[in-house]
């Protein structure tokens, strides 16, 4: 009897490990084709261009300005604003690369200590690709 229990316990354990490598590989698995499409599509979904948009800082408007080139983001400048120059250069020497490489403000983090400039100049490039689209 111990012997038929031992055999079913040892069969029991390898079908759940041979069940938990499969679950594991599916984790791994590369983008489908439909959501490859749909990142492209978002990449490219904006129309040539330079927008221009205002976002709320800490102490007023921030303008910006985007520019737009095949379909992506090439360029975020900040214009004249009345925010604490510290908080501003910081934010303006870091925020438009970063917009830039994720093509949107979409997982583009504030600025630390600097969070309602940064929290303006994503607002403003916002308001300036609703133009774009």
């Amino acid at each position: 009897m111990s012997s038929t229990r031992n055999k079913f316990i040892t069969g029991l354990m390898t079908m759940m490990i041979i069940a938990s490598f499969g679950v594991l590989s599916a984790c791994g698995a590369p983008q489908t084709d439909e959501a490859q499409q749909g990142a492209e599509a978002q990449a490219a979904a904006y129309k040539d261009g330079t927008y221009e948009g205002v976002g709320k800082g800490l102490k007023g408007d921030i303008p910006v300005s985007v520019t737009v080139s095949d379909g992506k983001i090439t360029e975020v400048k900040v214009g004249e604003n009345s925010e604490t120059p510290e908080k501003a250069e910081s934010v303006i020497e870091s925020l438009p690369g970063k917009i830039v490489e994720a093509n949107g403000t979409e997982g583009v983090d504030v600025v630390e200590g600097a969070t309602m400039t940064s929290q303006g100049v994503i607002d403003g490039v916002n308001a300036a690709l609703e133009q774009a689209k």
